[in-house]
């Protein structure tokens, strides 16, 4: 893996994890992709993204614990203050589900409502429960797997290009989170 990234295992328990499953699953629904092209701001997803989302817009105990910790990683790995997070986003992958390579900032720093700094994605289940669903990072020199256990959480600047690979059978759970920083 390359320096940027910052994985931790255990970040959450096994309880926390099925409790944002049980609680979301039922709940999600198609996800849409942001496009600075066309009349309703979004693109076909068909192409590009198919997934299910739902968005925590109400923080809880674990929405508020995963922030706190967020904040605590972006002093100590990334070395600036979070200024805002973005609502988390519960997402669920099924079969033949997937999210091509992407990044989660437009690097344009001129939308500061918008962009993002950094991403974060939290494992939700065992990943013996599907068959790809792997998230992947992509450089200039290669592509890069990443392996996360259930409560495993990855942290990485949002510009980093990433895609989450097509499940074959079974469900991924995950959980995503975005940040951007304080502006001085």
């Amino acid at each position: 893996m390359f320096a940027e990234c910052f994985l931790y295992h255990n970040f959450l328990s096994e309880d926390d994890c099925d409790q944002i499953i049980n609680e979301s699953k039922n709940l999600a629904e198609q996800a849409k992709v942001q496009s600075n092209e066309g009349m309703d701001g979004f693109i076909e997803t068909s192409t590009h993204r198919n997934s299910k989302i739902k968005f925590y817009y109400e923080d809880n105990k674990i929405t508020n614990y995963i922030k706190q910790e967020l904040r605590q990683i972006a002093t100590d790995i990334y070395k600036f203050p979070i200024g805002e997070i973005q609502p988390l986003q519960y997402t669920l992958y099924d079969k033949d589900m997937f999210y091509n390579w992407h990044v989660d900032s437009t690097g344009d720093f001129s939308k500061t409502e918008w962009d993002r700094d950094l991403s974060a994605t939290i494992l939700l289940n065992n990943p013996d429960e599907y068959v790809g669903g792997e998230l992947q990072f992509k450089t200039p020199i290669n592509e890069t797997t990443v392996q996360l256990n259930k409560g495993s959480i990855v942290v990485f600047p949002s510009l980093t290009i990433h895609r989450v690979t097509k499940v074959e059978t079974g469900i991924r759970h995950s959980l995503v989170a975005w940040s951007t920083r304080y502006l001085l």
